[in-house]
């Protein structure tokens, strides 16, 4: 039986398509160092909305 987890974190992965190369159960440390990337590159977008002046609150927050 697999663990509900892998086909979840498998999933958005795959959708990257940019990520393909990460996934391989053989390597399993470097899906933690890909969720890593994903989360900079999403604080860069939120610096970025948060610079032009959109209305996110919530990323203001997280930028504080």
């Amino acid at each position: 039986m697999y663990s509900s987890t892998e086909p979840d974190t498998l999933r958005p992965v795959v959708r990257l398509g940019t990520f393909e190369h990460v996934v391989s159960p053989s390597r399993p440390e470097e899906q933690e160092v890909d969720y890593e990337v994903m989360a900079r590159d999403y604080v860069k977008m939120a610096r970025w909305d948060y610079r032009i002046g959109n209305r996110t609150p919530i990323q203001a927050s997280s930028v504080h």
